[in-house]
């Protein structure tokens, strides 16, 4: 059976190519369930590199940054939060109020990409 994500893997084994990177990685959820899994090449270009898996780390550096971007503006959308200069208490109900003060969603993303 033919996957509907097939034409993204392509593009995403496409982009590894032209970026001449050693491995990619793509998981797609959907109502908290995996849609797809795909995980391809080796943590590095050396020798016994050891291969990609559901288990690999990668760092992302910037790109976060783009990731969150999004994120934020989906909850937005979705109206998961109402603005990021709400108080992070507001939505975080596990962490204890005391702790988290007048920190807004703004300032509690921004810690996620220093």
């Amino acid at each position: 059976m033919k996957s509907k994500y097939n034409k993204l893997v392509s593009w995403i084994e496409n982009i590894k190519e032209w970026n001449q990177s050693s491995a990619s990685a793509l998981i797609i959820l959907k109502d908290n369930q995996v849609e797809l899994e795909h995980y391809s090449g080796e943590h590095s270009n050396t020798v016994k590199a050891l291969p990609v898996t559901a288990n690999s780390r990668f760092n992302v550096a910037s790109a976060r940054k783009s990731y969150l971007g999004l994120c934020m503006a989906l909850a937005i959308y979705e109206g998961k939060i109402q603005c990021i200069d709400d108080y992070a208490s507001q939505y975080f109900i596990d962490i204890n109020p005391e702790l988290l003060g007048k920190t807004t969603i703004r300032h509690y993303s921004y810690s996620w990409i220093r």
